[in-house]
């Protein structure tokens, strides 16, 4: 059996499984697939049909490989560019981490053709209505911050000191460590950016 017929056995047994989409852009109001949402099933299927995967990262590119277990020189690769990630309040090692995770979910969604939401939809296809423009952008700083950080409470502050700082006449003026002590002039380009990276960071595009 070529490599091509055990990687379609794979796409097709998965789509027969009835896989529950654990991620959640609250924000834009869908579900999506986190890795460990089908990777299991996924390396199951691949055992079971002579497959094995290795993905690589450089600088410029991550590449997910598929080989036949059975004739090593049959492999099939499946590429996407690098991105950058500039998650306030992270060090670059988890910023670095944050693009290879969702780097890696993107290779094995195209791979396996996972049907997924289309986050455009969500983003650019609602119209606006009343309730949009009364936005509580404070709530809804925290909210993404806190899912942003992992409901950890000091990176979410870290955070929004990141983001809410700036350079004035004098130098570089600290950011402020708490939501209520925004301004209101401050209040939406603070979530303008928040929002910006908590959507790139739950499975949707800016």
């Amino acid at each position: 059996m070529s490599i091509y017929k055990k990687l379609q056995e794979c796409r097709v047994a998965l789509q027969a499984e009835n896989l529950k989409k654990s991620g959640e852009n609250k924000y834009s109001g869908y579900t999506y697939f986190e890795l460990g949402d089908f990777l299991p099933k996924v390396n199951e299927l691949m055992l079971k049909n002579g497959l094995c995967s290795v993905i690589s990262f450089t600088s410029d590119e991550a590449v997910l490989t598929i080989i036949d277990a059975d004739k090593p020189d049959d492999k099939m690769a499946f590429t996407s560019p690098m991105s950058d990630a500039q998650l306030k309040g992270c060090h670059n090692i988890q910023n670095l981490g944050a693009v290879q995770t969702y780097l890696r979910r993107y290779l094995w969604i195209t791979a396996m053709e996972i049907s997924e939401h289309d986050p455009l939809d969500a983003v650019t296809g609602k119209a606006q209505t009343k309730d949009d423009t009364k936005t509580d952008y404070r709530t809804e700083i925290g909210k993404m911050l806190m899912e942003l950080a992992n409901g950890d409470k000091e990176r979410a502050s870290l955070m929004l000191e990141a983001y809410t700082e700036f350079e004035g006449k004098n130098g570089k003026v600290a950011g402020k460590k708490s939501i209520k002590d925004l301004t209101d002039k401050q209040l939406q380009p603070t979530y303008g950016k928040v929002k910006a990276e908590y959507i790139l960071f739950t499975g949707g595009t800016k």
